[in-house]
């Protein structure tokens, strides 16, 4: 049995909401108070067969959308019985199922624009008509069968309280109670945030091992525990302070002649709450140690090894007194484990990755994420889980919906989208860069550059700026780096895939045009990316440095920096393994500038300068500008990410304003959440905007 659908009115920040999860594993991701809670604590509302109608504050005035009582919390789960393998299921709900046809399951654009729930359900009673029998389970028809649920939550003016009710609904709408033995049938477990892992890996009839345990089995060795323990009695009654005390208790109720009739009455002792429940809620699990040499030599369990007589009085360390991580751990691991979810179908965990290291983090996700006995749903703000599904169906991603201007709401509303119904471009090439996205997937904001130099020098200089500034750090406020790793001229793609996975994604272009045509593509593709990103920066639209066509970082570099400072910092890359001189090299460049028209070329040294013994000085500022620009370019390139963060280390604060304002600008996008209003790029030498001419 598994959730075919679940659909939330009126609940927390939900006014409607409708999930249709994948029948395996959801993993849901969104940002901080997204809804990812309330979607677990809702099917925790509807399933959990603890719940019932006297459960004091079980639901509060804060779990009804604003606040406001007044509209009644339904939340309505749509159940398959596909796939489950127990009779016992089919025999309990088998005739309780009911035909129902999807009546409106929305586009991917249409659930990130504004005022496109309707108030119904998501599925319409499909009403069996006569004579139709022959003709159910037709692929064509759209009628599904499923065990339709709901529990709602209602305000009583008269009693001043919430009326609570579990009812099973057909076609027809007649209901039925959804008693709690129905819900413990199918079997739901949540594990929330501030769980309790020791309490939870119990020996209690409903834990999570009691579960696994056989009653009959375990009731005999209980049975004889308990009358050990009444033998128990005749030595601590013996003891002189209990003597005194029930010798002092009998003279008390005689004088007060607190019982009728001429018999004698004795104080004695019992054990009121010795009984096998309470009994099995007091075991534990508990950890001793016993080296593996020892273990080899008895060649038998460890259980069963007779200790050395060193270790005979070692002993057990609770599970409850292990480390957060441990039993953490090994919860997680118990649900990925057959034996310890036999009775299961459906289970809810948030944040699997609680106090775990990284590699463990991924050990355990993976192992979660391919068990395949039950349904599961997970929440997770931790890229190394998300780098451990197989693709992008697994996600159910809450993103915010847009207004019909493009703009995200002033008080943002969110909304599910499943991964199975992403593009397939989209799905593609998540699987393809998993671990890009999966960083993405958690940043409120992605920049978008062409290469590892953007890569290794911004992070470096964006945070030199906010020291500048006096601000914060742009990591810190929720910025990721993306580098595109196709053609330039897919780079409004990449956008457009960010966007469609809910993401606010910004483009920075380099301007490379050397000739009309590609004056015309460049201007095209600043058009095409304009179009799908919420901004785009470009370094300068038209040549900046003496003898070089077009601008980049380097560009930007060798003509916004002090030469002193960026002369220091080549030569400290320079030092280093791995930048050789080749004469060669410089000769083809210099050759391949001056047939470009240089002017300058004359003017550069003949000779490959070795920057640790070069002196600049005496090379007039264009031609040393040029010559710096050469050494960080071509031939010698130093253009790896690693070169390039110890270049923007070595500048420190000497930075172009170019960068200034790109801070500034991605400051802005991250503290106001609002897209840019027109169409165009940012000009960051000159510090203005360019429109494109297009509609928003």
């Amino acid at each position: 049995m598994y959730i075919y659908a679940i659909h939330l009115r009126h609940f927390r920040r939900f006014s409607r909401l409708t999930v249709y999860p994948n029948a395996d594993l959801n993993v849901l991701i969104g940002p901080n108070n997204s809804g990812k809670t309330s979607i677990l604590r809702a099917l925790d509302l509807i399933l959990n067969p603890s719940h019932h109608p006297y459960i004091e504050d079980l639901v509060g005035k804060f779990d009804f959308h604003n606040a406001d009582p007044t509209k009644a919390i339904e939340i309505w789960g749509y159940l398959h019985l596909e796939g489950s393998e127990s009779s016992d299921l089919h025999a309990q709900f088998g005739d309780k199922v009911s035909r129902w046809m999807l009546s409106d399951k929305k586009s991917l654009k249409s659930k990130l624009q504004e005022k496109t729930d309707s108030e119904g359900l998501p599925f319409i009673p499909a009403v069996k008509q006569p004579m139709e029998e022959e003709q159910v389970g037709s692929d064509d028809t759209g009628i599904i069968e499923l065990l339709a649920v709901r529990f709602s939550a209602a305000w009583q003016e008269e009693s001043g309280g919430f009326e609570l009710s579990w009812k099973i609904v057909d076609e027809v709408g007649d209901e039925i109670p959804f008693t709690q033995a129905d819900r413990r049938a199918i079997g739901f477990t949540l594990i929330p945030t501030n769980r309790d892992p020791a309490r939870m890996l119990g020996f209690t009839r409903r834990s999570l091992l009691g579960k696994s345990l056989e009653n009959m089995e375990i009731s005999g060795p209980l049975h004889d525990i308990l009358e050990k323990i009444e033998e128990l009695k005749g030595p601590l009654k013996q003891t002189a302070s209990m003597k005194e005390v029930l010798k002092s208790i009998k003279k008390t109720i005689t004088d007060l002649r607190l019982f009728e009739g001429d018999s004698e009455v004795e104080a004695t002792i019992t054990f009121l709450r010795a009984e096998i429940g309470r009994l099995r809620g007091a075991l534990e699990l508990a950890f001793s140690t016993i080296s593996k040499g020892e273990k080899a030599k008895a060649d038998i369990d460890t259980d069963d090894i007779a200790r050395p007589d060193d270790q005979q009085n070692s002993f057990s360390v609770p599970l409850s007194y292990q480390g957060d991580g441990i039993q953490n751990a090994l919860l997680l691991a118990t649900l990925s484990s057959k034996g310890a979810t036999k009775t299961q179908s459906i289970e809810a965990i948030e944040e699997p990755e609680r106090s775990l290291e990284p590699w463990r983090v991924r050990s355990l996700f993976a192992n979660l994420a391919s068990q395949n006995s039950s349904q599961l749903f997970i929440t997770t703000h931790s890229p190394i889980a998300v780098g451990e599904i197989k693709g992008a169906d697994s996600l159910l991603l809450l993103v915010s919906k847009l207004r019909s201007d493009g703009q995200t709401h002033h008080t943002t509303e969110f909304t599910a989208i499943a991964g199975r119904d992403l593009p397939d471009s989209v799905k593609k090439e998540f699987e393809r860069l998993r671990d890009i996205y999966a960083r993405c997937l958690f940043a409120r904001l992605i920049l978008v550059v062409e290469g590892s130099s953007e890569m290794g020098y911004l992070p470096v200089a964006l945070a030199a700026a906010a020291k500048k500034r006096g601000g914060p750090d742009l990591i810190c406020l929720g910025l990721e780096f993306f580098e595109n790793d196709e053609a330039r001229k897919n780079m409004h793609i990449r956008a457009k895939h960010l966007k469609v996975l809910g993401r606010r994604a910004v483009v920075l272009l380099d301007y490379d045009a050397k000739t009309e045509k590609e004056e015309a593509e460049t201007r095209k593709r600043l058009k095409d990316t304009a179009s799908e990103a919420d901004a785009v920066f470009v370094w300068c639209d038209n040549a900046i440095l003496e003898g070089i066509c077009g601008c980049d970082l380097e560009v930007i570099l060798a003509e916004g920096t002090s030469l002193e400072k960026l002369t220091a910092a080549i030569k400290t890359i320079y030092s280093d393994p791995g930048h050789e001189i080749d004469q060669d090299k410089w000769q083809r460049e210099q050759s391949k500038q001056s047939q470009e028209g240089c002017p300058l070329v004359a003017k550069v040294p003949e000779e490959f300068p070795d920057p640790n013994i070069y002196s600049f000085d005496n090379l007039e500022e264009p031609a040393a500008r040029l010559t710096l620009f050469t050494l960080m370019h071509t031939p010698h390139s130093i253009k790896t990410s690693r070169d390039m963060r110890r270049l923007a280390e070595s500048l420190g604060d000497d930075l172009p304003e170019a960068v200034m304002r790109l801070y500034d600008k991605l400051r802005g996008l991250l503290e106001d959440s609002q897209k840019v209003s027109r169409i165009g790029y940012w000009d960051l030498w000159k510090g203005v905007f360019v429109d494109t001419g297009q509609s928003v």
